[in-house]
């Protein structure tokens, strides 16, 4: 059976002026790539479980996808900032580096079921209803996957906590893989292009 997969309001965030991954498309051909790939079981292209159960990585051709996550060096120029991923969630401080971003060589496409997205509370209204909506576009030219940031782990963590949780759906991560994310992300940084706003 063929799951419903929809974009969902949160993932529409990741365009060519956001410091984020995007697709040079429209959302339509993302959601029909990764309903093709859904079922697909080749060694390239696949569906594999993710950080928990109903939360699904769905790797697609990369053609058209461009990747923002670079390596750091000392050339890189960085601007600290301090917004909200979204309307009704805290802000928080980060760092944005300045580069150019390159084509994708590999995509894994984020999905989160319907129950996981409906543990926030705060977005329920701008759920589309479908089986899976594609809630993130991690695209990258380098084989070796981006394990997610520590402060989206955090949030994860403590998604059920009534002072911090707000913007997170619950997982439990061990010191291990919050170690090897401060690591990974101490040298490397999702980048924004000057001019772009």
């Amino acid at each position: 059976m063929i799951p419903t997969i929809k974009t969902s309001e949160f993932v529409k965030r990741q365009t060519k002026t956001s410091e984020f991954s995007y697709y040079d498309g429209k959302w339509e051909d993302v959601e029909k790539m990764v309903t093709l790939y859904f079922n697909e079981s080749t060694p390239e292209f696949c569906r594999r479980l993710g950080y928990r159960e109903g939360v699904y990585l769905v790797s697609v051709p990369p053609k058209g996808f461009y990747s923002s996550l670079i390596e750091l060096n000392d050339s890189i120029v960085f601007e600290t900032i301090y917004e909200a991923r979204r309307p009704g969630e805290k802000p928080y401080k980060k760092n944005i580096a300045y580069g150019i971003k390159q084509p994708a060589n590999y995509v894994d496409v984020v999905l989160y079921a319907k129950h996981v997205l409906e543990e926030d509370e705060t977005d329920r209204a701008s759920l589309t209803g479908a089986d899976y909506e594609i809630v993130s576009v991690n695209a990258r030219t380098m084989k070796e996957e981006a394990p997610m940031t520590p402060q989206t782990m955090a949030r994860n963590q403590l998604a059920n906590d009534p002072v911090l949780g707000k913007g997170g759906t619950k997982a439990n991560y061990t010191g291990d893989e919050f170690a090897k994310s401060i690591m990974f992300w101490n040298t490397h940084s999702l980048i924004r292009e000057r001019g772009l706003q």
